[in-house]
Parts: structure tokens; sequence; C-alpha cells
């Protein structure tokens, strides 16, 4: 939760934003991994286009960070479910691709 400091006389202000920060991530965290993904697409437009105020550029940022951790997170369980899919004795090795070739000799459907 947020922090019970005086910010110009008032708690409020620093517990609303330590709240709402808490409700953003919790929104991320229930996001696919394609969901997060467009949307930090659009974030990163919007802060391409350079048209905000630096209050908003950074709050952006911010989401925009939250959003590529998610990926990262959604990327790396996807990779581990993978490893763990591959037999032991395959040479599954991650950023490499399989090779397809034997599976050529066979016409498609």
């Amino acid at each position: 939760m947020g922090e019970d400091r005086q910010v110009n006389g008032s708690s409020f202000a620093v517990r609303h934003l330590s709240l709402e920060g808490e409700s953003i991530m919790n929104e991320i965290e229930n996001l696919s991994f394609e969901e997060a993904f467009a949307e930090l697409e659009e974030v990163v437009q919007q802060l391409e286009a350079g048209d905000l105020t630096l209050d908003q550029a950074m709050a952006l940022f911010e989401r925009g960070m939250a959003l590529a951790a998610r990926c990262n997170t959604r990327l790396d369980a996807a990779e581990l479910r993978v490893q763990q899919l591959v037999p032991a004795g395959d040479e599954y090795s991650p950023g490499e691709g399989y090779d397809l070739t034997s599976f050529e000799e066979f016409p498609p459907d």
C-alpha cells in the first residue's frame, strides 16, 4: 500500500497514487501476451509522436515498461513450457528453430 507521508499537507495523494499503481499492475497482469503487446505498440507510437506533456510521457513510459515486463514474463513461461515438452534427448536450444527438412518428403494434404 501507499505511504502515509505528508505531501503538501495531504497523505491521501501518496496513498491514492500507490493504490492506482497497484490497480494498473493487476490490470496488466491479467492481459494476454497479445493484448499486452498490442497495447505496448500503441504506447510506443504515442511516445514517438512526441506531442505529450512530460507527465503524460512519463506515465506512458511507466505503463510501457510494465507492459514489456508482462510480455517478457509470458514469453519466458512459453519457452519454459516448450523446454518441458521437448524430449530430453532432443537438441532443442532456445532461440533456434527445429530442422524440418526431414518432413519435406511428406507432401502437404
